[in-house]
């Protein structure tokens, strides 16, 4: 039987199976949506979404990269998006 890919997941995005629960790229953590509007990343240069905007950017070689080892389901649901 074959293992799934692990699942890649953007800034904002909401964890799988856990639907109150986004994950912060900056913090490499499942945190709750409200993270987002707080001030825990006040000295970074990139604003949230600019953040989730430059990851979506950069995804399609990331993926390539990655060579099936990760996945990202079409559209998933973003609370930056």
């Amino acid at each position: 039987m074959t293992e799934q890919p692990e699942r890649y997941y953007l800034n904002g995005d909401q964890k799988e199976g856990a639907p109150d629960l986004w994950f912060c790229s900056r913090c490499d953590l499942f945190v709750s949506e409200v993270h987002f509007s707080e001030d825990h990343h006040s000295k970074q240069t990139l604003s949230n979404y600019e953040k989730y905007l430059a990851e979506i950017k950069s995804l399609p070689i990331y993926m390539k990269n990655t060579r099936g080892k990760m996945r990202r389901p079409a559209n998933p649901p973003n609370c930056l998006a």
